[in-house]
């Protein structure tokens, strides 16, 4: 995991807010999708705050998209908001 990444979650009502914090690198992503994983059953709708991202590996991307296809199977309603929104949205999302 990249020494400066954290997560942050806040949870309201029926809604999870989670904001990823720092540089997003492989073990970042792994770390999202096991928050995820964690919290699924808790919200029917996550929000994926990327506004406080610092920078963006490829290869976290990656990792994220293509293991969050694999293992995602919740019903829940994701949202990702902020400057890299448009480059964490799975496939399955869409």
């Amino acid at each position: 995991m990249a020494i400066n990444f954290r997560i942050q979650r806040h949870k309201r009502n029926n809604e999870l807010h989670i904001s990823l914090i720092g540089d997003f690198d492989g073990s970042s992503a792994m770390e999202l999708l096991h928050a995820l994983h964690a919290h699924a059953g808790n919200a029917l709708k996550i929000y994926i705050h990327t506004g406080f991202i610092s920078s963006m590996a490829p290869f976290g991307e990656e990792v994220f998209k293509k293991r969050f296809s694999f293992l995602w199977k919740s019903d829940n309603i994701l949202v990702f908001t902020g400057r890299y929104r448009n480059r964490m949205v799975p496939e399955a999302c869409n």
